[in-house]
Parts: C-alpha cells; structure tokens; sequence
C-alpha cells in the first residue's frame, strides 16, 4: 500500500510539473567563500604581481630629491623611507617640481616603484627614469628615485 501511493505520488508529481519530462538537471553549485573570504575585497592585479615580485626594501636604493625648495623636506621624506627599511643613497634638492611628488624607476624596478609609490601615500604613476636633469643629479646606485613636488 505505502508503495502504491508512492508510484502514485511520483506519477502525479510528474504529470502536474508542466514540463511534459523535460525536465533540466543543474550542476551542484560551487561551495560558497567562507565569511571572511567574501568581506574581504580581492587585491588588484597591479598590487598581487607586484608584491610578489617586489625586492625587499632593505634592498632597494633610493634617492629622495626636493623639488620644492622647502628647506629639510627631502631629509624628512628620507627619514621616513629608512624607518620603513629603504637604503637612501642620497638626500639633495632636485629639479623644480610644480606637479605632485614623482617616483621614477631604472628599468626592471617597476614592481618596488609600485610599492615605494604606495608606501609614500601618492597617487601619480611611476614613471621610468628619464635620461636627462633627475638621471644626471642622482647616483649610479640609485634605483629608485623621489622627486618631491608642489602637489
């Protein structure tokens, strides 16, 4: 009895689903992220590669550039990167910079200008260094190079 109405049951489930047994099956959905996985936002591309790739600070050099002519300026920026772990190679005043503070790169050193860019809070885009005025102020060691500015 209890499988009579079972059969039937079945059968009059099919007959009133409306999809004439046409019915789709559906793949099992992937398991949900776990609470903290979905809070959290994905890192940008720019911010995983270059982390991964990225020297450490204390292998970096770094000279810092005032081109604002505040006096002690490029001292204080200096400071900062050495407490955070950068290698200053140089400290000096620069070419007049009327824009924001600029962070340019020698090549192969984009990823730890990224990070530099990051770590000084601005927001301009690294630039590789040009041949000419900054190129002809700063070391030959220099990989990284700060040029403060105005804005």
């Amino acid at each position: 009895m209890a499988l009579a109405a079972l059969v039937v049951g079945f059968a009059a489930g099919w007959l009133l689903r409306g999809d004439g047994g046409q019915a789709t099956v559906l793949r099992a959905a992937e398991a949900a992220p776990l609470a903290d996985e979905a809070a959290a936002p994905a890192p940008e591309p720019e911010q995983t590669a270059s982390a991964a790739t990225a020297r450490p600070r204390s292998e970096v050099d770094v000279a810092v550039l005032n081109g604002v002519g505040v006096a002690g300026l490029a001292g204080e920026a200096a400071d900062g990167l050495r407490s955070s772990g950068y290698r200053i190679v140089q400290v000096d005043d620069g070419p007049a910079r009327d824009g924001p503070t600029q962070v340019y790169f020698v090549a192969g050193l984009k990823p730890e200008a990224e990070r530099l860019r990051r770590d000084l809070g601005i927001g301009s885009a690294v630039t590789a260094l040009p041949d000419g005025q900054v190129r002809d102020i700063v070391p030959e060691a220099a990989q990284l190079v700060v040029l403060l500015g105005a804005g």
